[in-house]
């Protein structure tokens, strides 16, 4: 969310920034089920009003950053934002999509030298995410 944000609209009185009791008024996403996912893990059981869905990431980020709403997305995504204090990330609640990422080449070609490193440079920067020991 953008710190200009600091009280979502309809934040009941006394609750905190960080409080996931907050009504979130302005949900902004990319994925239609996103907010319900969020809410269930934290414990929410509520409704969220229909939402404007952006098909990019970067435009929902924008969207943020100028202040239309609040949105769910990955941390990577904003990392330069959250430094810079730009974005700020009020709930320390990951949440898994049960989506992700596939890299995919043609089955009827042999793979170039260049699409296997590539897929060998990505395979490993996923299994150091998940596995940094």
């Amino acid at each position: 969310m953008a710190p200009r944000l600091k009280r979502p609209a309809g934040q009941a009185e006394g609750k905190g920034l960080r409080d996931p009791e907050i009504s979130v008024d302005r949900p902004c996403t990319n994925f239609p089920d996103n907010w319900a996912r969020w809410a269930n893990a934290a414990g929410l059981r509520r409704e969220f009003k229909p939402c404007p869905v952006y098909d990019l990431s970067m435009n929902l980020i924008f969207a943020v950053k100028e202040g239309v709403g609040i949105a769910i997305t990955q941390p990577c995504m904003i990392e330069r934002e959250l430094r810079s204090g730009e974005l700020l990330m009020p709930f320390a609640l990951p949440v898994s999509t049960g989506r992700g990422y596939f890299v995919c080449i043609d089955r009827d070609r042999p793979a170039a030298p260049g699409q296997l490193a590539f897929m060998e440079w990505v395979q490993d920067g996923a299994k150091r995410m998940t596995d940094p020991a």
